[in-house]
């Protein structure tokens, strides 16, 4: 049982990593996995895998409504992030069960492992709307470029960001963020700066240093 309590309207940055400071990533199936699962298991319905929610849809006809609403997200190799709001009651740990529990038993399954792979319940933190949500969603959305990540790492990172920069609809709902700004260009101005600011920031930096898991 969780000590804090989700209100539904409010908006909360999510995040978690790997338990023993191991991947939770390692192809680009995976990656491509665990994003399509932030889609499927987003609904009221009781789900088990996501090819019974595409049967239940395809074959029955299955509608349910949503438990959350993505507004950015970031896939890191070892750790991931969300920056959601609740809709219904307990939407945010129902959708993150699911997500997080069918994660890991399709990682375990594909991989020949056993075992958590999550460490522990997922982190949450209470955002507040306006400035502090364009702030997050930023951090978000951008989060693989503040850990520098090289090459071979970079190309397993999933990102909301493209949806943001380049106006691309998908899985995210940007309203909550993009109604603070006149068009997408200045909100792109904005993120800008806040990535110089997020770089130079102390508690930032701390922050970047226990998710990534350094010692």
């Amino acid at each position: 049982m969780r000590a804090e309590e989700f209100e539904n309207g409010a908006f909360y940055h999510i995040y978690n990593r790997g338990v023993d400071k191991r991947a939770i990533v390692l192809d680009k199936f995976d990656a491509e996995r665990f994003v399509q699962g932030l889609q499927e298991f987003n609904n009221t319905g009781l789900i088990r895998s996501i090819h019974e929610n595409s049967f239940k849809k395809d074959k029955l006809g299955y509608q349910v409504s949503k438990l959350v609403c993505v507004v950015a997200y970031c896939l890191n190799p070892n750790h991931f992030h969300l920056l959601l709001q609740q809709l219904v009651d307990d939407g945010i740990s129902t959708f993150l069960k699911s997500e997080c529990g069918g994660y890991a038993r399709y990682f375990n399954i594909r991989h020949k492992r056993s075992g958590s792979l999550f460490e522990g319940p997922f982190k949450a933190k209470y955002v507040e709307e306006g400035e502090d949500l364009d702030y997050v969603s930023v951090y978000v959305g951008r989060n693989n470029e503040l850990h520098k990540l090289g090459y071979h790492v970079s190309k397993l990172v999933r990102s909301s960001w493209s949806e943001y920069a380049e106006g691309k609809s998908g899985l995210c709902y940007k309203e909550p963020v993009l109604h603070d700004f006149k068009n997408t260009k200045e909100y792109l101005a904005y993120a800008s700066g806040a990535i110089q600011e997020m770089h130079y920031s102390k508690s930032v930096q701390k922050e970047l240093k226990e998710i990534q898991f350094e010692d």
